[in-house]
């Protein structure tokens, strides 16, 4: 659960830059590490968003462009619907046995 509220954070707080020509990189990574914060460090989605982070931090231009950045937070969304179809399922599967 506290995966998709992860997601859907970084979605939340992408939105407002992706119709920018560029964003700041060290906007995006700030983004990611917020996220990931709030996540155990045992967490694979909590590795990822700290290797983003630390990738977007490494990137010499300092900026993303807008494109990429659509089609980073298109991934998020999927994965997101996806953790929540998994989560409805689990749910069910539960309310089922009780």
């Amino acid at each position: 659960m506290r995966e998709l509220e992860a997601i859907k954070r970084v979605i939340a707080d992408c939105e407002p830059h992706v119709n920018s020509g560029t964003v700041s990189a060290q906007e995006l990574a700030r983004i990611f590490e917020r996220a990931g914060s709030q996540l155990p460090e045992s967490s694979k989605l909590n590795a990822q968003f700290s290797g983003l982070a630390r990738r977007l931090r490494q990137d010499p231009s300092g900026v993303v462009v807008g494109s990429k950045l659509r089609g980073l937070v298109a991934r998020f969304r999927r994965q997101a619907d996806q953790t929540g179809r998994y989560l409805e399922v689990r749910d069910a599967k539960l309310r089922e046995r009780s």
